[in-house]
Formats: C-alpha cells, sequence, structure tokens
C-alpha cells in the first residue's frame, strides 16, 4: 500500500510509528524539509526501509549532506517520468540499485549540470 505525508512533520510521525519498505522524500517541503525529517529520523534509531530522496535539486552540496544524513538513494524528479517510477521503485527494493550507485550517478549529473555539459 501506499502512504502519503501532507509535510515534513507528518512525514516524521509516520516514519516513527510505522515501517516502509521504501520511503520517497522530496527535500523541499512544508514544516519540515526532507533532510531534517531524515536527519530526526535517523536520530531514533528506528529500522525503516529504503529511504530515497526524490527532488529536484542537483547541487553537489545537498546531494552529499542527503547521503550524509542516511539517505539510501538519490533521484532527480527532472529524471523520472512517471512510467519510469514503479521500474525505480523495484530496483531499489530488490537491490538492483545500490546507495553507492546511486549517489556516483547523482554526483555525475550534478558534476554535467555545473560544466555545462
Amino acid at each position: 500500500s501506499v502512504d502519503i505525508a501532507l509535510d515534513g512533520e507528518d512525514g516524521l510521525d509516520k516514519l516513527n510509528s510505522n515501517t516502509y519498505d521504501l520511503v520517497t522524500l522530496d527535500i523541499v517541503m512544508p514544516k519540515i524539509s526532507g533532510l531534517d525529517v531524515l536527519r530526526r529520523f535517523k536520530k531514533t534509531g528506528k529500522k525503516q526501509g529504503k529511504i530515497v530522496m526524490l527532488n529536484n535539486l542537483n547541487q553537489r552540496q545537498v546531494i552529499e549532506e542527503a547521503f550524509e544524513c542516511g539517505a539510501d538513494g538519490y533521484e532527480l524528479t527532472s529524471n523520472v517520468t512517471p512510467g519510469d517510477l514503479p521500474k525505480l521503485v523495484k530496483s531499489y527494493l530488490d537491490g538492483s540499485i545500490s546507495k553507492r550507485e546511486s549517489k556516483k550517478r547523482a554526483l555525475k549529473t550534478s558534476s554535467k549540470t555545473l560544466n555545462g555539459n
């Protein structure tokens, strides 16, 4: 099943009271940013499925910070069509996309943007 949070505060409450196979977080959310949700949740020590940042911030510093906060993946919404989403979710769930691979791909895209390629 799918669950939706209305804002970062609601998302944090849901993370703390439910267990999900996969969580997607946007960085820009009302009340609490996705990075702050991730930071606060990780401090609880509770277990959760994979947590993937799904947003359009293509800045190296933001990408690095997401992984430092405990993200398992980082996907740019501009690179994901609605038709791609089920395959992407499956790939994270079955381990086809590793944390390392996701970070490498996100940073590569960020470097291309910085270099104007």
